[in-house]
């Protein structure tokens, strides 16, 4: 014999393949379903029809399909929510903020005496600047670092060239990459000597402290009570996180940026150095724009084909051009040589000329060239 169902029976799987949430919500909207001229068809030449109705625009399914029609009509109402949620979200973290300050005059702002811009390694760190190190993998940055981390504790001229202001109170090092064996060895092969003022935190593998506000807030708090004055963050990509976890992102890395700037003053730190690793061409920031726009200077180390190492700065007050680094394993330290690697690509160039022409003295200009 013939089977009852329920009119939620029929509805929900003759017409919406059996999902409740669209029978219910259709039900609820108070639609009812009335035969169209396709549906006449349908019940006539059901292959044909089908055929045909696959072949309409969504458009057009959508005046004729009312199954797609609940769907399409779901969605768009979930799309409304999310960007009215969006928009309230961001109001309400905007109400948080301090308020912008107020403006002032253009003379008054000029009758203002100028104070001197300090340093804290002379043309290259700003005392109280957020700079980034930029280099691609295995040209040197970490070793770069140890030699940087020397210098703020000794006050040594860092490269043997820059002066250096010995830091002071403490410095926090945040290691995301290397392991805790890898982090021990690279640091007794570097320069450092006293390590009794440096706090690490060896962080491969382990929560992030920038994962969360509050996370942050505490890592803050534990920042001051150390009373750590420069902070190394190694790397970005480390410690970068976001909603969207795209490093492309150019607001999600600004906005993580100026988190950073917060957390620097609320922790009491001065300065910020955060190692990036570099794009394809070894020259500039992997990743977002906002990385290039951000800080205050870009620390830059380059490697050419033939395995010649360069450094070079550039930022607010800061540019040093392309100068060869030069590495002691012996000791761990970088230095700069006294040349521009423009003067040092010459200089190799004339000693290759020289030996030839010696070794060749009949030799033509164009066999020499």
């Amino acid at each position: 014999g013939l089977q009852s169902v329920t009119k939620w029976e029929a509805i929900n799987q003759l017409h919406f393949n059996k999902d409740s949430r669209l029978t219910r919500s259709f039900l609820k909207s108070g639609s009812k379903l009335r035969p169209s001229i396709l549906d006449e068809i349908q019940e006539l030449r059901r292959d044909v029809v089908f055929d045909e109705l696959g072949h309409l625009s969504l458009k057009q399914r959508y005046h004729l399909d009312p199954a797609l029609k609940v769907a399409v009509n779901e969605y768009w109402k979930r799309l409304e929510a999310q960007e009215e949620g969006a928009r309230r979200h961001r109001e309400s973290q905007a109400n948080l903020e301090q308020q912008t300050p107020a403006s002032v005059g253009l003379d008054d702002f000029l009758k203002e005496e100028d104070s001197e811009q300090s340093f804290r390694v002379q043309g290259l760190i700003p005392t109280g600047s957020t700079v980034t190190v930029v280099g691609a993998r295995k040209v040197g940055k970490t070793t770069f670092m140890y030699n940087l981390l020397n210098s703020y504790l000794t006050g040594a001229p860092l490269l043997g060239a820059f002066e250096t202001t010995q830091v002071s109170r403490r410095i926090g090092y945040v290691n995301m990459e290397l392991t805790e064996a890898q982090a021990r060895s690279w640091f007794r092969r570097s320069p450092i000597q006293d390590a009794s003022r440096v706090s690490i935190w060896n962080l491969r593998g382990m929560p992030n402290p920038f994962r969360s506000d509050l996370s942050a807030e505490r890592f803050a708090k534990e920042v001051s009570s150390l009373d750590i004055e420069v902070m190394i963050l190694d790397p970005f990509s480390g410690i970068f996180t976001s909603d969207k976890r795209n490093s492309l992102d150019n607001d999600e890395v600004k906005n993580f940026l100026l988190k950073l700037e917060a957390f620097k003053a609320s922790s009491g730190v001065s300065e910020l150095v955060i190692p990036v690793h570099a794009g394809w061409d070894g020259s500039r920031s992997r990743g977002a724009s906002s990385l290039e726009d951000h800080p205050d200077a870009i620390l830059t180390i380059e490697s050419d084909k033939s395995g010649v190492r360069t450094f070079s700065a550039i930022g607010r007050d800061v540019e040093v051009e392309p100068r060869v680094l030069e590495f002691d394993s012996s000791t761990g330290v970088l230095s700069l040589s006294g040349g521009t690697l423009r003067d040092t690509k010459l200089h190799s160039l004339k000693e290759k000329m020289f030996d030839v022409v010696l070794k060749c003295p009949d030799i033509s200009a164009s066999e020499l060239a």
